[in-house]
């Protein structure tokens, strides 16, 4: 009997022909996945910032408002009424947040699943329901209702980031699918 060593042509190829067809079947749900996370992070960013502006307005008692859609339809900025507690005058603080949508690979303003379930609103076409596409905090607590949302590009997956006026509470909704959920 023969002792051979290594492997025959034929066992590398099979095994090369396996990896290949295993690759092409997990590579785009893992690619979806990425998609999914980047979007994630969007909705995460954008809650984040709604927080920062309704605590800066409970904290110094004026007014905070984030303005979307700034300066060229991919972007917003978080802007402080002042001390005189006007907005759009020369006291006014603007911080401007370099969240910029295109920054997020693949992600949009938009919907690809209608509205959440406790929308204050009938249209958001433009990815938001805040009237004059801007939120505002006041200095009691409550705010100027709305939501902001966020899909993949090449897909229907979307997250929400609403505002409940009376409270001034932010809340994340996602849809993958399978409706919408916190």
């Amino acid at each position: 009997m023969r002792c051979s060593k290594g492997f025959t042509f034929i066992e590398v190829v099979v095994v090369l022909a396996i990896v290949t067809i295993l690759s092409t079947l997990v590579l785009p749900d893992f690619l979806g996945l990425t998609k999914r996370a980047r979007l994630k992070r969007t909705g995460r960013d954008m809650y984040s910032n709604l927080q920062k502006a309704r605590v800066s307005a409970i904290k110094t008692g004026r007014s905070f408002r984030v303005e979307f859609f700034q300066p060229n339809g991919t972007s917003y900025t978080i802007r402080d009424s002042g001390p005189d507690g006007d907005f759009d005058n020369d006291d006014d603080v603007t911080e401007v947040i370099d969240m910029t949508v295109s920054a997020y690979k693949g992600i949009a303003f938009g919907s690809g699943h209608g509205l959440i379930p406790s929308s204050e609103s009938t249209t958001a076409t433009d990815g938001s329901s805040f009237s004059g596409e801007q939120a505002l905090f006041k200095a009691d607590g409550s705010a100027k209702g709305g939501t902001v949302y966020f899909k993949i590009d090449d897909r229907d997956d979307t997250v929400a980031i609403s505002v409940v006026a009376a409270t001034g509470r932010v809340k994340i909704w996602k849809n993958f699918g399978g409706g919408w959920g916190k």
